[in-house]
């Protein structure tokens, strides 16, 4: 789905977590901002609030 070209130092160009309202959502922009694809919403993860340091071990043990 992204580019090959992630890794650890810069997945955070590829993958934006925001939490709202209770929920917390997972953005993905495919080719990290390179103007190709934008910005779009993966999924919703409801009722549950991602905490920063679930994102760390997200994007650094799961994700790559």
């Amino acid at each position: 789905m992204l580019d090959g070209n992630q890794n650890a130092s810069n997945i955070g160009d590829y993958l934006t977590f925001t939490s709202s309202a209770g929920n917390t959502t997972i953005s993905i922009d495919r080719d990290a901002g390179g103007g190709t694809y934008a910005q779009s919403d993966l999924v919703v993860i409801i009722g549950q609030v991602i905490a920063e340091d679930d994102l760390t071990f997200l994007t650094n043990n799961l994700i790559i």
